[in-house]
């Protein structure tokens, strides 16, 4: 019994690794495209901020792979750079 205990906990903590890795991933490939855009649009954080009523700061830490970013986020920055939000997680290094 205590093998199965082990052999399932085992991968219980594979499983949460790979969406913990994958979650990861995701949002440095979310930050790198939106900079990307951003600057392509020649838009700074702080007009970005401006023109979709997301904080500055929040940007920055979504840019940098360092926050979660919610779909209400997604849309108000893929509306404000006119963009469709599927263009933010794409993964161009493929």
């Amino acid at each position: 019994m205590h093998r199965k205990f082990s052999e399932l906990s085992m991968t219980a903590l594979c499983l949460i690794y790979f969406v913990c890795y994958n979650t990861h991933m995701l949002q440095r490939i979310i930050g790198m495209n939106l900079k990307n855009i951003r600057a392509a649009s020649g838009l700074s954080q702080t007009e970005l901020s401006k023109i979709s009523g997301v904080e500055r700061a929040q940007l920055s830490k979504i840019e940098n792979g360092e926050q979660n970013i919610t779909i209400d986020t997604i849309e108000r920055l893929s509306s404000a750079l006119n963009i469709s939000p599927s263009a933010l997680f794409e993964d161009k290094e493929k």
